[in-house]
């Protein structure tokens, strides 16, 4: 009799620990250390196929470059004036750089990382969004810049549409005269843009086809809007601010406002994955450590949400981007003090094995 409660509660506790994990918001699968990496990154991109992940090095001016599959740093490519957007289109096999300081836009060979040409844009090109069904870049750039002087005049805030498949300017949509835009979203069955003002508390909706602007939605109560993010099926938009640090909930239909929330400090980037039906946001603070974290939200439905998970990560840990095919957050951390630069390698699967590829390998230090 005792050997049956014994058993029991041993099942017990076994489906409780495995329910706990299945409920694990995210699991840290391991690090990369990214030896000799100094300064702050920008942006992040994935090549799934080739298993390699490149991040901007805006302080450094470079791009350095993650294989996935061995977990570790292979590469350093120098030669970048403050690179700030990433993009790597797997059927092209091109990695698309937007570099801030000369305003132009690199085009690398994605297997031997050579520039092979350079797309004249102007100062300030920023975040690169990407449309798979034209093929076409979408690069914020121009306007008002940190650093200006009072009464500097610089070229109007626009988007640049660029053609992947010939690597060429094809048109720019003005968003606005004096500020450039900033995070970029698009929705994937309709014709929208939606951005940010880089310096300013606005939405600027932009229909793609026809290469004009459909509105202009201020943020209330606000100073900054830094990051955004869409859930295209449940028409909502997702604003991550830094000053307060929240995310607004906006219908992306009318603008409405339906709810909103605390989030991490100095929030960098606003991550929606549909398939689990949860938000994350990473940032980091500029006080103190400069420890920065990941916060996850469940989405009960598409009006309302609620925190899930807090899991501290590092300094300045704001670059990260999002594998939806596999579940894997990849989260770059800069060096700070003695500690190397490292990439941590987050997972939101339930168990390990359902993400054999895509995160890396066991070599992975945890």
């Amino acid at each position: 009799m005792r050997t049956k409660i014994a058993l029991s509660v041993m099942a017990l506790l076994c489906t409780a620990g495995i329910r706990a994990q299945q409920n694990e918001a995210l699991r840290l699968v391991g690090t990369i250390v990214l030896p000799g990496v100094t300064g702050r990154f920008d942006h992040s991109t994935v090549d799934l196929d080739g298993q390699r992940l490149f991040i901007t090095g805006r302080d450094a001016n470079t791009i350095e470059v993650v294989n996935l599959r061995i977990g570790r740093h292979v590469r350093t490519l120098a030669g970048f004036p403050q690179p700030q957007g990433a993009y790597y289109v797997p059927s092209l096999k091109k990695l698309f750089v937007s570099t801030r300081d000369d305003g132009s836009c690199k085009v690398l060979d994605g297997d031997s990382l050579e520039v092979v040409n350079s797309i004249k844009l102007s100062i300030g090109a920023n975040v690169i969004a990407y449309d798979p069904a034209t093929k076409y870049l979408y690069i914020g750039h121009g306007g008002k810049q940190v650093g200006d002087a009072p009464g500097q005049k610089r070229d109007p805030g626009q988007i640049a549409i660029i053609d992947s498949v010939n690597s060429k300017l094809i048109g720019n949509i003005e968003t606005d005269p004096e500020l450039r835009p900033g995070a970029i979203v698009l929705e994937q069955h309709g014709p929208r843009l939606f951005t940010t003002n880089a310096l300013g508390s606005q939405i600027i909706v932009v229909d793609r086809k026809k290469r004009k602007i459909l509105a202009k939605w201020p943020l209330p109560n606000a100073e900054r809007s830094g990051t955004v993010a869409l859930d295209e099926a449940g028409h909502r938009l997702f604003v991550g601010m830094r000053n307060p640090s929240r995310v607004i909930v906006l219908d992306s239909d009318t603008c409405k406002e339906i709810t909103n929330f605390t989030t991490v400090s100095g929030i960098d980037r606003l991550l929606y994955d549909p398939n689990k039906k949860r938000i994350y946001a990473t940032g980091s603070a500029k006080t103190g450590e400069h420890e920065g974290s990941i916060q996850a939200y469940r989405q009960v439905d598409a009006d309302h949400y609620g925190p899930i998970a807090r899991i501290p990560t590092g300094p300045d840990g704001g670059t990260s981007v999002l594998v939806q095919q596999t579940g894997t957050l990849y989260v770059a951390l800069a060096r700070f003090g003695d500690k190397d630069a490292e990439l941590r390698v987050e997972s939101s699967a339930a168990d390990a094995s359902e993400i054999a590829t895509g995160i890396g390998s066991p070599r992975l230090r945890k």
